[in-house]
C-alpha cells in the first residue's frame, strides 16, 4: 500500500515580503518626524537653500563690482549740429575728408576744420551704405546705396562733386531688380554691385573702372573751365590790383548775405550745382561708362546627374578625385532623389502638417572681397603686385568660397570659378586684411578658418565658441604692415606669414587669435575689468595711429578702447545722456586723430528705438584722451604713408623658412612625444587582440561545430 508523502515545505524567500526599501524614505535614519512633516521640512529646506545661494551670488557680484577697476569715460564731444539728419558717414584711407549723407544731400567735409568743402544737393532717398577710395591725390571715388535699392557713383576732386553713374536697373534684365550692396576695390580699379529680384534670384556684377580715362576727362574739363574764365588779351594787360579788388568785393557781398536755411554753414564752399553755373565746363562732364567684366550667380542646388545609367555617370566624374568643385558632378541619378523625397515625406508626415507654408524670400545674399595677385591667381604678380586681379565670393547658406580672375579674357560675363574652397560647415562671416594677404572665414559652428591668400596656405583652424555665433572678424593692421605680438612687444612683420585676428561672438566671447604656421596656442581673451557681465561686441574698428588700440562697440551703445597687447580695456567713449549710438560704424578720420560717432535721441514711446530725424554726428579729438597718450607714435605726422607694396614671393618664402627654423625645437619635442606614444598604442592593440582571441564569440560557425 502506497503511502502519500507529505509535501515539501516551500523555500522561504531571501528577503521579507514587505520591501521596506521601496517605501521608506532614506532620510528617516536622520529624521524622527513622520512622513507629512518630513515632506514639508524638506520643501522648506530647498526653498531656503535656493534663496541663500541667490543671496551669495548677489553678494559676490557686489564684491566683484567693488573690486573692478574704474575706467575713465570720455563723453565730452563736439556736436556737429549743422549736419542734423546725418544717415551715413565714411572716409577714405587717408582720412582728410569726411563724406556725409545728410537729408537728401551729399556733403564733403574737412575732417579737421569741420567745414563743408563741396556738396551734392540732388539725393532723393536716405543713404544706408557708403564707401570711398582714393583714385589719386586729391581725387576720390564714392559709392552710395539708398533705402530703395538705388546705387550711385560719385567723384570728388577740388571742390566739386560729380555724379558718374546711377545703378538703378540692370541692362537687359528685369526692371524689378534692386541693388543690395556696392563695394569698391582698394585700388579703385573695380566696383562690385549686388542685384536682387525679390523672391526670384540674386547675382553680382563686377565693373572695371576706367581710372585713367576718368582722370583725363576731369583734367580736360577743368582746363576748359579755366580757359573760359580767362580774360581777353586786352583785359589781361590790366593790373592785378583790379582782379584783387573785384575778388574782395565779391567776398564782401557774399559775407553780407545771410545764408538761407538748409545751406552749408559759414566758411563752407558752394555746392556743385551752384559752382557749375560759373564753370560750365564742369557741369556737363560726360564720363566713360564702366565696363562689366564678370557676372556671378549663386551656385545651383544639387540635382540629379544627366546620365541615363550608372556606367555613364561614372565615366563623366573624376575617378581619382583630384578635382574639388561645386559638387554638381556626381553619380546620383533621378531615382535617388525621388526615393529620397518620398522617404522624407513618409517619415515626417506628422511634422509637415505644422510647417509654415508662407512664401519666404530664400534668395542668397552675396559677400565679396577684392584680392591682390597671389600664387593662386598669379596674373600681375610681378608687374602690378598691388592692383586687384581677382574676386572672392561666398553666398549666404553656402559652404564654399569661390575665386574668380578679373583679368583673364573670357567670351562670356558668366564663367566658372577658377578656385573653389569647400568647408565643412556654412560660412556666416568673412574678413580680409588691409594688405589683402590674409582671409578669415567664420563658420556657423563657431570655428574660424584663416588662410594666407598670397601663398595659398592654411594658417589656422581654431574653434572659438561652442554655443555662440561669430559676429565680428577684424584683422589688426598698421601703416607698416601686420602687427605680430611677441610677448608684450609689437613688431611689424609684413613679410612673415603671421596675422592677428579679433573675434567676437554673441555669447560674450571677445578674444585675440594669433594665426601663423608655427602658432598653435589658444585665443587670448580681451577683458574689460570694469564690467561685471560680459557684453556682446557688435563691431570693431582699427586705430591707424595707435595700432595697439582697437575701438569696440557693445550692444549697450557704449564704445570701449582695448589694448590688444595687454588684452585689457583702457577707457570708455560715450555720447551725451540724451543720445543713443546709431547702428552706423564709428569713423576714424584726420589721420587717425578724430573719432566720429552718429547719435540720435530715443523715441518717446520706445526708449530703445532711435528717432531718425534727430541724428547728429559727434566729433572726438583722440589726442585729448589722457589714457591714449602713451600709445601715440612718436613719428605721427599729418600725412599718411602710402600703402606698402606686397612683398615678393622670395621674401615670403624666406620668412616661411625663418619661421620653420624658429619652431624647430617645438616641432622636435612634439615629434618625440608622438613617437613615445606609439609604444603605448602598440601595447594596447596587442592586449586587445589577445583578449579578443581568448573571449567566446557565439557565431553561426561556432554553434554548428559544437
Amino acid at each position: 500500500m502506497r503511502v502519500k508523502k507529505p509535501k515539501r515545505p516551500t523555500t522561504p524567500p531571501s528577503e521579507d515580503e514587505v520591501d521596506d526599501n521601496f517605501v521608506v524614505d532614506p532620510d528617516q535614519i536622520f529624521d524622527e518626524l513622520p512622513q507629512p512633516f518630513r515632506l514639508v521640512d524638506k520643501t522648506l529646506r530647498q526653498i531656503f537653500d535656493a534663496a541663500w545661494e541667490r543671496i551669495e551670488c548677489i553678494e559676490e557680484r557686489k564684491a566683484l563690482k567693488r573690486s573692478k577697476a574704474v575706467l575713465p569715460l570720455f563723453d565730452l564731444a563736439k556736436q556737429l549740429s549743422e549736419y542734423n539728419g546725418t544717415t551715413c558717414i565714411c572716409t577714405a584711407a587717408e582720412g582728410n575728408y569726411l563724406f556725409i549723407s545728410n537729408t537728401n544731400r551729399f556733403l564733403v567735409v574737412d575732417s579737421l576744420l569741420d567745414t563743408v568743402v563741396a556738396s551734392y544737393e540732388e539725393l532723393e532717398d536716405n543713404t544706408v551704405q557708403m564707401s570711398a577710395c582714393c583714385l589719386q591725390e586729391g581725387c576720390f571715388l564714392i559709392s552710395t546705396l539708398d533705402d530703395v535699392g538705388c546705387a550711385k557713383l560719385f567723384c570728388f576732386t577740388g571742390d566739386k562733386v560729380h555724379l558718374i553713374k546711377t545703378f538703378s536697373e540692370p541692362e537687359g534684365i528685369s526692371k524689378q531688380a534692386m541693388v543690395t550692396l556696392v563695394d569698391i576695390s582698394q585700388d579703385g580699379g573695380y566696383i562690385g554691385v549686388g542685384w536682387k529680384v525679390p523672391m526670384k534670384e540674386s547675382w553680382v556684377e563686377i565693373y572695371k573702372i576706367p581710372r585713367e580715362t576718368w582722370i583725363k576727362e576731369l583734367e580736360t574739363a577743368m582746363a576748359v573751365a579755366v580757359r573760359s574764365r580767362k580774360p581777353t588779351l586786352a583785359e589781361s594787360s590790366a593790373p592785378d590790383l583790379e582782379e584783387i579788388a573785384a575778388a574782395e568785393q565779391l567776398l564782401k557781398s557774399t559775407e553780407d548775405q545771410e545764408p538761407p536755411e538748409g545751406t552749408s554753414p559759414s566758411g563752407s564752399r558752394p555746392s556743385s550745382a551752384q559752382a557749375g553755373q560759373h564753370q560750365p565746363g564742369l557741369s556737363v562732364i560726360s564720363f566713360t561708362k564702366p565696363a562689366a567684366v564678370l557676372r556671378v550667380r549663386p551656385p545651383a542646388p544639387v540635382g540629379p546627374c544627366a546620365a541615363t545609367n550608372c556606367s555613364a555617370a561614372l565615366k563623366a566624374t573624376d575617378a581619382e578625385g583630384n578635382v574639388i568643385g561645386t559638387g554638381s558632378s556626381h553619380v546620383l541619378m533621378m531615382q535617388f532623389f525621388e526615393n529620397y523625397d518620398k522617404a522624407f515625406q513618409q517619415l515626417h508626415k506628422e511634422e509637415l502638417k505644422y510647417l509654415n507654408i508662407d512664401d519666404q524670400d530664400l534668395t542668397s545674399f552675396p559677400r565679396l572681397h577684392f584680392l591682390a595677385p597671389s600664387r593662386l591667381i598669379p596674373s600681375g604678380l610681378e608687374s602690378a603686385p598691388s592692383k586687384v586681379n581677382s574676386l572672392a565670393v561666398w553666398w549666404s547658406g553656402g559652404t564654399q568660397l569661390y575665386m574668380y580672375s578679373l583679368v583673364k579674357n573670357a567670351k562670356d560675363l558668366e564663367h566658372k570659378p577658377d578656385i573653389v574652397w569647400p568647408h565643412s560647415e556654412k560660412i556666416i562671416i568673412s574678413a580680409v586684411s588691409e594688405c589683402g594677404c590674409f582671409m578669415a572665414l567664420g563658420l556657423n559652428t563657431g570655428t574660424v578658418v584663416v588662410w594666407d591668400v598670397y601663398r595659398g596656405t592654411l594658417l589656422r583652424v581654431c574653434p572659438i565658441t561652442e554655443k555662440g555665433r561669430i559676429l565680428v572678424l577684424c584683422f589688426l593692421t598698421s601703416n607698416e604692415g601686420l602687427i605680430t605680438t611677441q610677448g608684450n612687444d609689437l613688431s611689424p612683420s609684413s613679410a612673415s606669414s603671421c596675422a592677428n585676428l579679433i573675434v567676437s561672438c554673441d555669447d560674450g566671447t571677445f578674444c585675440l587669435l594669433q594665426c601663423g604656421v608655427a602658432l598653435s596656442h589658444s585665443a587670448k581673451p580681451l577683458e574689460d575689468r570694469s564690467a561685471v557681465d560680459k557684453e556682446v561686441i557688435t563691431n570693431v574698428v582699427n586705430m591707424s595711429q595707435t595700432p595697439q588700440v582697437v575701438a569696440a562697440v557693445v550692444t549697450s551703445g557704449r564704445i570701449t578702447m582695448y589694448d590688444v597687447c595687454s588684452c585689457t580695456a583702457i577707457c570708455h567713449v560715450g555720447l551725451p545722456e540724451s543720445y543713443l549710438l546709431s547702428p552706423q560704424l564709428p569713423c576714424i578720420c584726420a589721420s587717425g586723430k578724430v573719432l566720429i560717432l552718429i547719435g540720435a535721441q530715443s523715441n518717446g514711446e520706445n526708449q530703445e528705438a532711435l528717432d531718425s530725424e534727430t541724428t547728429v554726428p559727434f566729433s572726438y579729438n583722440l589726442q585729448l584722451f589722457p589714457t591714449l597718450k602713451k600709445y601715440w607714435r612718436e613719428d605721427v605726422t599729418s600725412e599718411v604713408s602710402p600703402p606698402k607694396q606686397t612683398d615678393t614671393i622670395e621674401a615670403r618664402l624666406h620668412s616661411l623658412i625663418q619661421g620653420r627654423l624658429v619652431s624647430q625645437e617645438d616641432r622636435q619635442m612634439r615629434l618625440q612625444q608622438r613617437w613615445a606614444q606609439y609604444q603605448t598604442e602598440l601595447k594596447n592593440i596587442h592586449n586587445n587582440k589577445t583578449r579578443r582571441n581568448y573571449s567566446t564569440w557565439l557565431t553561426a560557425k561556432s554553434v554548428s561545430v559544437t
